[in-house]
C-alpha cells in the first residue's frame, strides 16, 4: 500500500465482502507502517496490515483480545482480496499480536482513532505516541532496519522515549535484551534515558 487512499480502498473492499458474504462483524486494531500511513505518520509504503487485537464490545465497554487464532472467514476473503488486487498472502495478519501478552500502553484504546469501513468493520488505528513504544522495541528486538527508520521518523521527545523504554523493559526484561537496548539509546543520543533503566 503506497498511501492512505490506497489503504482505505482495500479496507473499504474487505468491509464489503464481510457484509456481502455475511461473514461477521469485526473491530481491528491496526499498528505498524498501514497505521503509520493512515494518520500521515509516513510515506513508506507497507505490503501489509498488521492486526495487534480485535476488538468486543460488552456492556458498551471495548475490550481487546487476541487476533490468534486468526478467523478462517478473514483469511478466505483477504486471500481473495489479495489475488484481486496483487497484494502478498498475508497481507492482513495477526503478526504483532503476541504484544498483548504483557500489557499494552496505558490508555492504548482511548489515543486510537477509529474509522468505520461500513456495517462490518471498524478499525482502530493506534496512536503516534503507542507506535514509538513499539517501534522502539522492534528496533531492539529486531535490530536496525525499517522500525528504527520509522521510529527516527517519528522524532520521538526524550519523555516519550522514556516511557517507550520502561514498557519495552516489560516486553523482554532479559538481561541481554536491557543491554541492547541500552546500547541503542546511547546510539540515539538518549543516554540519560539509557542510564534510568
Amino acid at each position: 500500500m503506497k498511501d492512505r487512499e490506497e489503504l482505505d480502498r482495500i479496507l473499504t473492499l474487505l468491509a464489503e465482502k464481510l457484509e456481502l458474504e455475511d461473514l461477521g462483524v469485526y473491530i481491528i486494531f491496526v499498528i505498524g507502517g498501514s497505521a503509520l500511513l493512515y494518520k500521515g505518520l509516513s510515506s513508506r509504503p507497507t505490503k501489509d496490515v498488521d492486526i495487534i487485537a480485535f476488538g468486543k464490545m460488552k456492556d458498551n465497554t471495548l475490550t481487546l483480545t487476541s487476533a490468534k487464532p486468526f478467523p478462517e472467514e478473514l483469511k478466505k476473503i483477504s486471500g481473495e482480496i489479495a489475488e484481486d488486487l496483487g497484494l502478498v498472502a498475508d497481507w492482513l495478519n495477526p503478526g504483532p499480536t503476541d504484544l498483548l501478552e504483557f500489557g499494552l500502553p496505558a490508555d492504548f484504546v482511548q489515543r486510537c482513532e477509529k474509522k468505520e469501513y461500513g456495517k462490518n468493520l471498524t478499525v482502530y488505528f493506534i496512536d503516534r505516541y503507542d507506535q514509538i513504544h513499539f517501534k522502539l522495541y522492534a528496533s531492539a528486538d529486531q535490530g536496525p532496519g525499517r522500525h528504527l527508520q520509522d521510529l527516527l521518523d517519528l522524532t520521538p521527545e526524550k519523555w516519550e522515549i522514556s516511557s517507550a523504554a520502561k514498557w519495552t523493559i516489560r516486553q523482554d526484561p532479559s538481561e541481554g535484551f536491557k543491554k541492547v537496548l541500552k546500547e541503542m539509546l546511547c546510539e540515539l543520543g538518549y543516554e540519560d534515558v539509557a542510564g534510568r533503566i
